[in-house]
């Protein structure tokens, strides 16, 4: 009673492994056809695929579910590493370079900011022109177009620490 539990169990966590595993890759090269249908219509692929004699056929659906596992097999076994670039953990001989592009971006921020600063001071600290004369339209619009990447900037900032 106990063996055919466990069989059951074990199909049942094979089948999900299975679905977990391929349906990505599935969802990839399904789309792919279906954009490359979209753009040249399904007439030269249903043209192709019936040129082709009854074992061309199996071998050629056998070779796509064999792409479609290994593409599968190659995106499990390379996503860790993947995500742990995307996330900033690089390896020690490109720290440097992370480093370089963190004050790149450090001295963007600067430069976003005195331009900013430059403009609210030009406008009175007021976009608006309350608080003063009145400042040109371009004025404003520089003044806000600065405003919005400035706190983009400072927000994507702060989210990232």
């Amino acid at each position: 009673m106990m063996e055919s539990f466990w069989k059951k169990v074990g199909e049942a966590l094979a089948g999900e492994w299975g679905a977990r595993l391929l349906a990505p890759a599935f969802a990839f090269w399904g789309g792919g056809l279906l954009a490359w249908a979209f753009r040249y219509g399904w007439g030269p692929l249903t043209a192709w695929w019936a040129a082709r004699s009854g074992p061309e056929q199996v071998a050629l659906l056998v070779g796509g579910l064999l792409l479609v596992a290994f593409s599968a097999v190659v995106v499990e076994w390379a996503q860790d590493g993947v995500l742990r670039l995307v996330e900033g953990y690089w390896p020690r001989p490109f720290q440097g370079l992370r480093f370089a592009l963190a004050r790149r971006w450090e001295k963007k921020v600067q430069r976003m900011e005195a331009r900013w600063q430059e403009l609210a001071d030009r406008c009175g600290g007021d976009p608006e022109g309350h608080t003063g004369g009145v400042p040109h339209m371009h004025q404003v619009k520089a003044h806000r177009a600065a405003t919005d990447r400035y706190w983009d900037v400072s927000c994507a900032d702060s989210a990232g620490r």
